[in-house]
């Protein structure tokens, strides 16, 4: 269901006769329609060692001074900025009417596909020192992001008309990609002098490619008008802001510098994922169903 369904059924609601009286008792409802999420920063940070102390990229240490490569180095930092993107949502809804207060409990599912990548932004001084000519590509971006909401609502109706709020516990999946690839060209690799060295590492990938999951707390506001097309059943349309709490999830990288996610020293490299802008709005066609 697109925009123009929906707008489609708010004319119908509006030409249509019947009023909506605003009934004491319980219902159920279910909605569907379209919705739209702003862009997002994605800020992501590792616990990788530099090329020269990974013992499974330079198992002899070439060019490794002494006293070097004994303590972990601060984390690796990078952000991507990604555009807005649209999606589909839809739910099922329960609750009771009160004179002028409704109370309903719900579960809503969300989707919304964020499409390609964009470049990195990198923040630690390390890579980027790469940056110009050793890394030929540094890249990333969001798929689909999946949500599914179970919450509850409370809302002030007049006649057709309500407005409130709610909040709720919120499963969100993540598709997260990036990729880091090294020169082709051995010329181009500063990290070492040697040309043996140079060689092996020209043309390695750094690759993650994961579905990262967290539950977080979301809150929202809603607005939206009921119309009865008979005593018991009404169609409406109903609009609402959704904000999340921060998400965050890590996953070892699918490749790290063309080997397995580790740098030989007895632990994983694990990058970590983090955004604090997980939220949307929503337009949807809403039927209910008096008891």
């Amino acid at each position: 269901m697109n925009v123009r369904h929906v707008l489609i059924a708010a004319l119908v609601c509006l030409v249509s006769p019947t009023t909506l009286i605003a009934q004491e008792g319980w219902y159920f409802g279910m909605e569907i329609g379209p919705t739209i999420a702003p862009g997002m920063r994605i800020d992501e940070s590792d616990n990788d060692w530099s090329t020269q102390c990974d013992l499974i990229s330079n198992p002899e240490q070439v060019e490794v001074g002494e006293g070097s490569c004994v303590n972990a180095p601060p984390p690796g930092a990078w952000y991507n900025d990604i555009d807005g993107a649209s999606g589909a949502m839809g739910g099922l809804t329960a609750g009771y009417t009160f004179k002028y207060i409704r109370i309903e409990g719900e579960s809503i599912f969300r989707t919304v596909n964020y499409g390609g990548s964009v470049p990195m932004v990198i923040g630690d001084v390390t890579t980027q020192e790469k940056e110009n000519n050793e890394l030929e590509m540094a890249e990333g971006g969001i798929g689909d992001v999946y949500t599914f909401r179970l919450g509850a609502n409370a809302f002030f109706h007049r006649g057709s008309l309500y407005a409130g709020g709610g909040v709720g516990i919120v499963a969100v999946g993540l598709d997260r990609h990036s990729r880091w690839k090294r020169n082709d060209d051995p010329a181009q690799i500063a990290t070492f002098d040697d040309p043996i060295m140079k060689a092996r590492i020209a043309g390695t990938t750094s690759i993650s490619n994961h579905r990262l999951q967290d539950t977080l707390v979301g809150y929202q506001l809603i607005a939206g008008y009921d119309h009865a097309l008979n005593e018991q059943v009404s169609i409406g349309l109903k609009i609402r802001w959704t904000k999340l709490s921060k998400f965050e999830d890590g996953a070892l990288f699918t490749q790290l510098r063309s080997h397995e996610s580790s740098v030989g020293r007895g632990f994983d490299v694990r990058y970590r994922t983090t955004t604090n802008d997980l939220s949307a709005v929503g337009l949807t066609l809403a039927m209910k169903y008096l008891f």
